[in-house]
């Protein structure tokens, strides 16, 4: 499994109105979005992130997509 940590990390870190360079819908989008999105609820800082299939990810052995294509709130949606 590629480890999405980093990218995670660097949304988490971000101040709030950040937005990221990392394509649209890539791996890497997702997390940072999930990132961010953790921060904004208070979520704890990410230490471990891996990909799941569609627009997902796995943190912390948690599942959280976000869905329409990325462009909607992240959810989580399993252990």
């Amino acid at each position: 499994m590629i480890s999405l940590t980093r990218f995670a990390q660097e949304g988490y870190d971000a101040v709030p109105e950040a937005s990221t360079e990392y394509t649209h819908g890539s791996a890497a989008f997702v997390a940072w979005r999930v990132g961010q999105w953790l921060r904004r609820h208070g979520g704890i800082r990410p230490t471990h992130v891996t990909s799941e299939s569609g627009y997902a990810v796995r943190v912390d052995g948690v599942k959280v997509m976000i869905p329409a294509g990325a462009t909607g709130e992240p959810q989580i949606v399993g252990e």
